[in-house]
């Protein structure tokens, strides 16, 4: 005997699923940003380094 539906099961199942790729696509932009506003800092600081050279 079973003490749990299928369908509840399923459900739950279907919840998980979809809290995960929510979480990895804010990840995802999360660290895309991350990189980009790195990126950005680090370009205006060669910049710099570069027109002090010159």
């Amino acid at each position: 005997m079973v003490d749990f539906s299928a369908k509840w099961y399923d459900d739950q199942i279907f919840k998980e699923t979809g809290s995960i790729i929510i979480y990895s696509m804010v990840s995802v932009i999360l660290g895309v940003t991350l990189v980009f506003l790195s990126t950005i800092k680090l370009r205006k600081q060669l910049k710099s380094i570069n027109t002090d050279i010159s």
